[in-house]
């Protein structure tokens, strides 16, 4: 509780999981809100922060299905996810799946499946009404409404409409002081509707999560199913390590591109990348946290023939990070005690419902738990 990024409050529960929004969450709305106030592009800051705050509702309403989709792909293949934190840079869904290559593929594609799904049903109702979603990831989302309905001007006219237009050219008519005046264009500008902007929007939004989430580097969903088709080829090590390079990468390209642009929140994704990356390499060479006793043995031992006792590792002071992942770590593993205790007293009152009433007894969800931590107790023996 002492550590502000742990912070964190509940927001309710859904289809059996508990949702929670980390207290950053709304500290970056109202900033991406108050931005919107100053954007060089625009001139009506009301509407501008009303644009701002219907884009950030969109957002986490996407994060929250994204995330959802991994939960449920989690129990289809007998697995279970329990918790959903929604934080500035996503969302994060605690599942407890398998350990085989099947199951993390499939769990890890659960979540750009959902915005495969939405990016679809947007652009087919978009389409039906000629008009053509925003496929530009970069496209402005505040340029919608501010300018095209209050001054009726169009916005990226489909094709049809562009064609009529090329079709109706306006002819060049020389004047007296020799000055070429145009014709008004024939067809006229089609003003777009609150509904369908705010479906670009939508579809803008999970089209950006989609592009972003099939990076493959660990620890973004494409960076995971990489590592879970490497599994099938190598062992389970070397992949993760090949994902781990991987998101290295990407991190670098990231980082980069948000130095171009000056923008924080690239470069908050890339810190979080490499962060996530070198804790779980050190997680996976030494089977611990980077330093987590924050002890120096970069100089060896003493030798033992010498008469003086050896002297102890001089104690290093731990930075801000290592002691964040010390707390995380036993946080996770006072967690993973209490979970595996209460499975363990559930597990105990299956048993003896199925020895009194027989295995027909069991509902679907009570088969799935017997199966999924029977299949844990095999793994760890």
């Amino acid at each position: 509780m002492r550590d502000p990024l742990s912070w964190s409050f509940p927001l309710g529960r859904l289809f059996g999981i508990n949702l929670r929004v980390h207290i950053l969450f709304p500290v970056f709305a109202v900033v991406f809100i108050l931005r919107a106030g100053t954007h060089k592009n625009l001139n009506d800051v009301d509407k501008a922060w009303l644009v701002a705050a219907a884009v950030v509702g969109l957002l986490f309403v996407s994060v929250l299905l994204h995330e959802l989709g991994h939960c449920f792909a989690a129990r289809s293949v007998d697995g279970d996810a329990q918790d959903i934190l929604m934080w500035p840079l996503g969302g994060l869904a605690y599942c407890e799946v398998p350990h085989t290559p099947k199951a993390t593929f499939i769990t890890a594609a659960g979540g750009p499946l959902v915005n495969v799904i939405l990016c679809m049903g947007t652009a087919a109702i978009l389409a039906a009404y000629s008009y053509v979603p925003p496929l530009n990831p970069w496209w402005d989302v505040y340029r919608p409404t501010l300018r095209d309905m209050s001054s009726g001007t169009d916005v990226h006219p489909p094709p049809s409409q562009k064609s009529a237009a090329a079709a109706h050219a306006p002819a060049e008519q020389p004047t007296a002081a020799g000055v070429v005046q145009l014709k008004p264009a024939e067809t006229p500008a089609r003003v777009l509707g609150s509904w369908e902007v705010t479906l670009a929007r939508l579809f803008w939004v999970n089209w950006f999560m989609l592009l972003l989430n099939l990076l493959p580097g660990y620890p973004l969903d494409g960076g995971q199913m990489l590592q879970s088709v490497l599994w099938w080829r190598m062992d389970y090590r070397q992949a993760m390590l090949t994902a781990i390079f991987a998101g290295f990468v990407v991190m670098l390209v990231i980082g980069i591109y948000g130095m171009v642009i000056d923008e924080v929140m690239p470069l908050m994704l890339a810190m979080f990348i490499y962060f996530t990356c070198r804790q779980r390499w050190f997680i996976l060479e030494t089977g611990g946290e980077e330093n987590l006793f924050g002890y120096d043995f970069s100089q060896g031992y003493t030798s033992l023939e010498r008469d003086q006792p050896a002297p102890q590792p001089r104690r290093k002071r731990q930075n801000f990070i290592q002691r964040w992942l010390q707390r995380r770590a036993a946080r996770k593993l006072q967690r993973e005690n209490e979970t595996r205790e209460a499975d363990e007293r559930r597990m105990d009152e299956l048993l003896e419902k199925v020895h009194l009433h027989g295995k027909a007894a069991l509902t679907d969800e009570e088969r799935r738990f017997l199966t999924r931590v029977s299949a844990r107790y095999r793994n760890r023996h």
